[in-house]
């Protein structure tokens, strides 16, 4: 099979299919999705549970035992870990690494099922066991949101507008908010009052319990219109609060302001706290679509933020943490110009010990192949992050091997009088089908990080994707478009 022949007999075929990777690749380059680290599965969910008031041993016999037993029975597990701490108990459970994104999630609904049906066998007082599973996002944008004189209510209601604006961004996929203290209100109760008053604090507590329950209180038919009962009287603020009556001794009404000092607060301690320059704020984090371009949804969280600029208080500032659109971008910016120098200094030293012709087609053929590299990038959903793009730059070396041998080649045997045609096509025939098998080995020698099961294999698959497609094209353009031009 004369491939050269076929090249050079059919230049239009040739023609076109260099256009089209050429303009395709230029015009994809723009649509590929850009990230800093490729996405990967964690493949570990953490089971806590609260169990107020019990010992570290207690946790482990009453709580811990019982659900790794249930963890256990699950088919996919690797293996399970955990932690009995004094009130809480935390698990670990690993899964085998063959399984993936797509098949995780079945695995983790599983194993809720297991786990709930273990919760009903744990002891009175202990919580439902939370798993959290969702570790797969990292907040390409990171935002602290700080303002002095105003309260992590303020804060939190500006977090909440701007959560809901910036999830209308372009490839914004989720917005998360960090450090958001829990409001709470404190009911501070005085025991000489109390034992005065011949109070005991169950009574406050079950009259507290009480209110505000929502409760059907029946509905009313009038002719053939249903009308709903409620009932009203709950308590709406503070100044509410105080006003319940409490049954005292003696058949006594007692207001509740009478015996305690009620007051609005937070959790106290906070379960998380955010500082910036040790002033009080609340995070905003900004995922991006799976698949989506990080600098594209940079760019317009940047866009959105400018236009609710004046909707913003006086006072209040959103101080990125981390914008890791930039970051992609630099990383992005610096591939180009590696390319760039990359083809500057392989046409400079073709052309001095081979000839301008020809340091110019092997340049010319370096770039259609990083062209064509980008529309296969696209088609497998390959982002350029930065293990992709460290494989064009370790493919760049390799690259130009394919055309160079063809094209000393055809050089060659013009030295020996052949006819242009007739050395390009004896050059290639000659030579194509050791090239493949060199390229090939090439290639293969980055095959064991694809097949890897691991997170490595996930974390690196791009690097053999990419590898292979340049590399695989590289042989493609050299035994057709070199022997063409």
């Amino acid at each position: 099979m004369n491939i050269a022949g076929y090249a050079i007999r059919h230049k239009a075929v040739t023609l076109v299919m260099t256009a089209i990777a050429t303009i395709g690749g230029m015009l994809v380059y723009g649509k590929i999705g850009r990230l800093e680290d490729p996405q990967f599965t964690i493949k570990t969910a953490v089971i806590s549970t609260q169990y107020p008031g019990a010992t570290a041993e207690e946790v482990e016999q009453e709580v811990t035992e019982r659900i790794e037993t249930a963890v256990q029975q699950l088919k996919q597990l690797d293996k399970v870990r955990s932690k009995s701490f004094a009130g809480y108990s935390v698990i670990y459970a690993d899964m085998h690494d063959k399984y993936d994104k797509t098949t995780l999630p079945q695995v983790w609904d599983e194993l809720r099922r297991k786990i709930g049906k273990a919760a009903a066998d744990l002891p009175p007082g202990c919580g439902e066991p939370q798993i959290n599973d969702d570790f797969g996002d990292v907040y390409g944008i990171f935002f602290a949101i700080t303002g002095d004189g105003y309260s992590y209510h303020d804060l939190r209601k500006l977090a909440d507008d701007l959560r809901r604006e910036l999830l209308l961004c372009d490839n914004v996929g989720r917005v998360d908010s960090w450090g958001i203290q829990t409001e709470v209100v404190y009911v501070e109760i005085d025991r000489a009052k109390l034992a005065q008053m011949e109070l005991s604090p169950q009574t406050i507590f079950n009259t507290l319990d009480q209110q505000n329950a929502v409760t059907p209180a029946g509905n009313i038919k009038v002719q053939d219109d249903n009308m709903n009962i409620r009932i009203t009287g709950e308590s709406a603020n503070i100044e509410d609060l105080g006003e319940i009556l409490i049954r005292g001794g003696e058949d006594r009404m007692i207001r509740l302001k009478d015996v305690a000092s009620i007051k609005r607060g937070y959790y106290d301690p906070p379960m998380n706290i955010l500082l910036r320059n040790g002033h009080k704020a609340v995070g905003l984090g900004v995922s991006v679509i799976d698949g989506g371009n990080v600098v594209v949804m940079g760019d317009a969280v940047k866009a959105k933020l400018a236009e609710l600029a004046p909707r913003i208080p006086v006072g209040m500032e959103i101080c990125p943490i981390a914008f890791q659109a930039d970051t992609v971008r630099e990383a992005v910016d610096g591939f180009v110009m590696n390319l760039v120098e990359a083809v500057i200094i392989v046409v400079l030293l073709l052309v001095v010990f081979m000839g301008l012709r020809e340091g110019f087609i092997i340049g010319a053929i370096l770039l259609i192949t990083i062209f064509a590299t980008f529309i296969g990038m696209k088609v497998l959903d390959v982002n350029l992050q930065r293990i992709s793009l460290g494989a064009l730059i370790i493919a760049l070396g390799m690259l130009v091997d394919n055309a160079i041998v063809v094209a000393e080649g055809i050089v060659i045997k013009s030295h020996h009088g052949l006819t242009r045609t007739q050395a390009a096509a004896e050059a290639v025939h000659e030579t194509q089908w050791p090239l493949f098998g060199a390229t090939c080995i090439a290639i293969l020698a980055f095959a064991a990080i694809s097949i890897s099961q691991d997170v490595t294999g996930e974390f690196l698959g791009s690097l053999f994707k990419v590898i292979a497609l340049s590399l695989g094209l590289s042989w493609v353009f050299a035994v057709t478009v070199t022997p063409y031009l």
